[in-house]
Formats: C-alpha cells, sequence, structure tokens
C-alpha cells in the first residue's frame, strides 16, 4: 500500500479531533476501509466525517435513477473544490474516499453510510441535505427516484421534514415560504460551521447575487473572488454615497481597484462585475447591511480586513476621511465582526494621521499577510502586500 500524506487539517496524526468520542469504532473501520488506509480515532476530525458523508450521499443521489450524468460528476467536483480551497495532499484523500465508495456502494446500505453521519449535528445533516438536494437538481429537474432517496435519507438522518420540504421546493423552483426560507438560513448559514475549515456559499447568496446580476447563478458559480469584490463594491458605494457627495476620484479608484483584483483572464468574472457596478447604485444595497452580510458571512476574518482596507483607501482618496465616511465605515466593520482596534488604525493609517498602535498595527499585518490569501488568486497575495506597504509608507 502507498504511503500518503495527508493535510494535517483533515486527517493527521497528531490532530486531535474534540468529537473524537462520538465517533464510533465502525465509523473509523469504514473509513479505513474506503481509503485503504489504517486510521485511528484520533485521525479523525469533523471535516473527514463530514467530507466522507457528502460524498456517500450524493454518490447515492448520482445512482439514484441509475443514470450518472457528465453534469452529476462535475458538480461534484466543483463541490469539493469550493469547499476545500487548499490543494495538495488532501486531493489524494477524497479519490480515495470517492474510489471507495465506487467499490464498496456504500450509499446503498443505510446502515453502512449512517455510521459516518452519527456523530454529525443536526446542522450538518441538513447541510448535507442541501448539497445531495443540489445535486439532484443539477440536470434542471429532480426525478421521482432521487426524491424518494432524499426523503429516505432525510428520514434517516432525522432531518427536519420543514427544512427538507423547503430544499426540495426551491431546487425545484418553486415558491418559499419566506419565514420558512429564512429559518433554513440561519441553520445553514456558513458562520456555522466554521469548526469545518470549509468553504460555502449560502443559498442566501445564491439568491442575491442573482438578483442583482439578473442571471440565474448556482453555488458553485461563486468562489470567494466574486464574494469579495462584490461586498468590496457595496461599501465602497456606501462611502461614496455617505457625505451626499459622488466625488469623481473616488469613482475612479473603485474602478480601478475592482479592475486590479479581478483574476487575469477571467472575462466572466469581469463581465459580472460590470453589471454589478451599473446595478449596485441603482439598489441602494449599500444601505441595508442584512442585504449584504448574506454574502459577507462567508468572507474570513482576514478577507473582510483587506477589503475594509481598500474601502477605507478609498474614503481617503480625496485626502481626508469625511465624518460620515467614517461613521459609514464604522458600521460596515460592526456588520462584519471587525474590532475596533483595526479600524482605528486603518482609519488613522489612511487618513494620514500615523499609527500610533503599532502592537495593533503588527496584528493587522499579521492578520493580512500575504499567506493568507494563498488559496485565492494571485492578485489577492499582491494585494495584500500593496496594502501593507502602503500603510507602511504613508503612517510611518
Amino acid at each position: 500500500m502507498n504511503t500518503v500524506i495527508f493535510d494535517s487539517n483533515i486527517v493527521g496524526k497528531q490532530a486531535v479531533n474534540s468529537d473524537a468520542k462520538l465517533v464510533s469504532s465502525e465509523a473509523v473501520e469504514l473509513l479505513s476501509r474506503l481509503t485503504k488506509r489504517k486510521l485511528h480515532h484520533k485521525q479523525v476530525t469533523p471535516e473527514l466525517m463530514f467530507l466522507a458523508s457528502l460524498i456517500t450521499m450524493t454518490f447515492g443521489v448520482m445512482f439514484a435513477d441509475g443514470v450518472v450524468t457528465e453534469s452529476e460528476t462535475q458538480l461534484l467536483e466543483k463541490t469539493i473544490d469550493q469547499l476545500i480551497p487548499s490543494k495538495g495532499d488532501v486531493t489524494v484523500l477524497i479519490q480515495q474516499l470517492i474510489d471507495g465508495n465506487r467499490e464498496n456502494a456504500v450509499y446503498q446500505n443505510p446502515s453502512e453510510w449512517l455510521k459516518l453521519t452519527a456523530s454529525l449535528s443536526q446542522q450538518e445533516r441538513t447541510l448535507l441535505m442541501n448539497f445531495s438536494y443540489e445535486m439532484s437538481a443539477v440536470d434542471g429537474h429532480i426525478d421521482d427516484s432521487e426524491k424518494e432517496y432524499l426523503k429516505a435519507a432525510g428520514n434517516a438522518l432525522k432531518v427536519s421534514t420543514k427544512y427538507t420540504e423547503v430544499l426540495e421546493a426551491w431546487y425545484s423552483g418553486k415558491k418559499v415560504e419566506q419565514s420558512a426560507w429564512n429559518e433554513l438560513q440561519d441553520f445553514i448559514s456558513p458562520p456555522n460551521f466554521s469548526h469545518l475549515n470549509l468553504r460555502f456559499v449560502s443559498l442566501d447568496a445564491v439568491e442575491l447575487l442573482s438578483s442583482l446580476t439578473d442571471k440565474k447563478f448556482v453555488k458553485t458559480d461563486i468562489n470567494d473572488t466574486l464574494i469579495f469584490l462584490t461586498v468590496l463594491l457595496i461599501i465602497t458605494w456606501g462611502v461614496i454615497e455617505a457625505d451626499g457627495m459622488q466625488e469623481e476620484a473616488e469613482k475612479k479608484l473603485l474602478a480601478k481597484t475592482i479592475k486590479r483584483l479581478i483574476p487575469h483572464k477571467n472575462r466572466q468574472m469581469r463581465e459580472i462585475m460590470e453589471t454589478l457596478v451599473n446595478k449596485v447604485p441603482q439598489t441602494g444595497i449599500y444601505q441595508h447591511p442584512q442585504e449584504w452580510l448574506k454574502l459577507a458571512k462567508s468572507l474570513s476574518e482576514s478577507e473582510k480586513i483587506l477589503m475594509m482596507s481598500f474601502c477605507y483607501e478609498m474614503s481617503a482618496v480625496d485626502g481626508e476621511i469625511s465624518i460620515e465616511e467614517k461613521k459609514y465605515l464604522q458600521k460596515a466593520a460592526d456588520f462584519l465582526d471587525i474590532e475596533h482596534k483595526y479600524t482605528a488604525v486603518l482609519e488613522s493609517g489612511f487618513s494620514g494621521d500615523g499609527i500610533d498602535d503599532t502592537k495593533t498595527f503588527n496584528q493587522l499585518q499579521s492578520l493580512i499577510h500575504p499567506d493568507k490569501f494563498q488559496n485565492m488568486d494571485e492578485v489577492f497575495v499582491e494585494a495584500a502586500k500593496y496594502i501593507i506597504d502602503t500603510l507602511e509608507v504613508i503612517s510611518f
């Protein structure tokens, strides 16, 4: 058997899973069988349990109607790519889980795959059903056999029918009662799964971007770069409008910044951002944080601070940050749960007052260090370097 070194965030001899006591020996044995590796309890992390369950459940949906389509295979690949931004050895583990499911057909035997899901929380199980319904609807229609499989899976997982009914309706293109929709979105909001170290966007974000662009998005169309740029655009437009004066210099810097942060040769994203640049001012979404937070809640702390750094830079392009702009920026930062000490550094730095709190500045540098953005496009690595260098030049 080949020796494989796995990503320590997913599985590793030194990785201690705080929920390991909840993972049964049967689950560990099944994972060992699927991956063809001798795993131990301490190696089984929450991420591994969720990913193994996800792959098994989606396989069940894919094979439910007896035909695995190319679109289903591609969706599984895109979903995994989105959930795990880091590459490297972890992809070997994922491939072993996929191959193991193909060989063992665990998805056909609830008494087997329930060993994997037994340690998952109700929120994690509901999120699994979300991904499973997405797979069932990838060809634009949920087949009756897929509905039966999903209903049986939901019952086996003890997922509330009020959630599965909303998921089936939404993925079938039917209307959903707003209160039921909001309850589901709160239940499976990305921040609720930060312990899994996985990246995904909410259905709320899909709905919002579809509405803003008049384009039908699916979850795998939306990556962290698009979310970052969209929220940056929204908050910056709020800054431009904050003092009642739309400065031409602010608009030019906004356009320049957006253009700089769009990955090279990504024509599709460029077209989306061009649409958003026209739409955002018309919608007034910058005045409704509860709306743009549907996008921002999937961003990491480092991404939020880098984004706000650009917002502060643009607010100071005319030589000063007005009182109205300061208030708007601070409110936005509060909604993003950014500590005041960091916004104080950004405000004093970009306003030209100089940074006296070097301790906090050093902490901010660590948070937006270029290494934090290695999993995003290279332009964000350069963007982080630019912000740090700019603050150092204008503040010290």
